[in-house]
């Protein structure tokens, strides 16, 4: 975590492009986060799903 980098706004109001680019900014920073969530909760899921469905 460097305190430096600067947080979205999430409400704020933005143009078309504006909106693309806070979202990859956003999953920039967060793609460990969510990667370990889909890790540990998504694929588990999925898993028994393909078996038993």
């Amino acid at each position: 975590m460097n305190p430096s980098k600067a947080k979205i706004t999430f409400y704020a109001e933005r143009s078309f492009a504006e909106k693309i680019n806070a979202t990859l900014h956003f999953i920039k920073e967060n793609w460990k986060i969510s990667l370990k969530y889909a890790i540990y909760v998504i694929l588990p899921l999925c898993i028994l799903q393909a078996i038993f469905v």
